[in-house]
């Protein structure tokens, strides 16, 4: 998987120079990247995928899982999953690269409807595409630079916490410190990904 920020970034927001800690970040680093990846509900890494789709009844548009979309190779419309037809044209279809959304253009792509009974069939809809936040944590950082230091105050956060990660801190009896609830992403953190998040209500 590839990460969303790096371990020297963590350092640096920290303090440190030493490496006692390296094995400790690099596994927060991980860590925190997976949880954002589920936070914003969009796969990090980007690669090469080959994924299936259902159009419901009397749609016309799917969404592709990874965002940004950088190169859709083909689309295949099979109600009996082979994927050995013809591709649907590219002129048939427009791609909103940011979002992942596919609209065709034709009732009828690929030889099969797409509104109708067969639009309705599972895992009808074949896409190879490539699409991701980036091949390697330097591209997240370089292209999506509030990702990445979303990242490095989260790490932060749980690198100081290390002893007490699942509670909260809050000011105690003069001057202490107390734990409460639940650890969470911090409120500054969630607002920071807040415009990363992908909401669909679905295909249609």
């Amino acid at each position: 998987m590839v990460n969303v920020t790096s371990r020297g970034r963590v350092k640096t927001l920290l303090g440190l120079t030493g490496t006692t800690e390296d094995d400790f970040i690099d596994t927060l680093v991980s860590g925190v990247s997976a949880e954002i990846a589920k936070y914003i509900g969009r796969p990090i890494s980007e690669e090469s995928r080959t994924e299936q789709y259902t159009v419901l009844t009397n749609g016309r548009q799917i969404f592709l899982r990874a965002t940004p979309i950088l190169t859709v190779t083909s689309i295949i419309v099979d109600p009996f999953w082979q994927f050995t037809g013809t591709a649907v044209a590219s002129t048939r279809y427009n791609i909103e690269t940011d979002t992942g959304a596919v609209y065709f253009m034709d009732a009828i792509v690929g030889g099969f409807r797409v509104s109708g009974y067969e639009s309705s069939v599972k895992n009808a809809i074949q896409v190879i595409y490539t699409g991701g936040l980036g091949a390697s944590a330097g591209d997240v950082i370089s292209n999506h630079p509030n990702i990445a230091l979303a990242a490095d105050i989260q790490i932060g956060e749980d690198f100081r916490r290390r002893n007490n990660p699942d509670t909260k801190q809050r000011g105690g009896p003069s001057g202490g410190r107390s734990w409460t609830d639940a650890h969470r992403f911090l409120p500054r953190v969630q607002q920071m990904l807040a415009t990363e998040v992908r909401y669909i209500l679905g295909s249609r």
